[in-house]
């Protein structure tokens, strides 16, 4: 299998007590965060991709991740 990194994007969390026209002004910054995840590329289809963070040689894996195709801006091939 292939492993990629791949960017998306997630949701980001703000909290505290801070004045409306503050929240408005950060907002206009950064609304989300980038996260990049990198791993085996087990499927990848027109909703979502799905990375693995192992595999073993009798073909289990582990910790796979389902990622919404929507979410993802890039998808770069780390090695073959």
């Amino acid at each position: 299998m292939q492993i990629v990194e791949v960017e998306w994007i997630d949701s980001a969390h703000h909290q505290g007590w801070t004045a409306r026209s503050e929240w408005i002004e950060s907002l206009k910054e950064k609304k989300y965060s980038v996260c990049r995840t990198a791993g085996y590329l087990l499927q990848k289809t027109r909703d979502s991709v799905v990375i693995v963070q192992s595999q073993s040689d009798v073909d289990h894996m582990d910790a796979a991740m389902v990622i919404p195709r929507v979410a993802v801006t890039k998808i770069t091939v780390l090695k073959k």
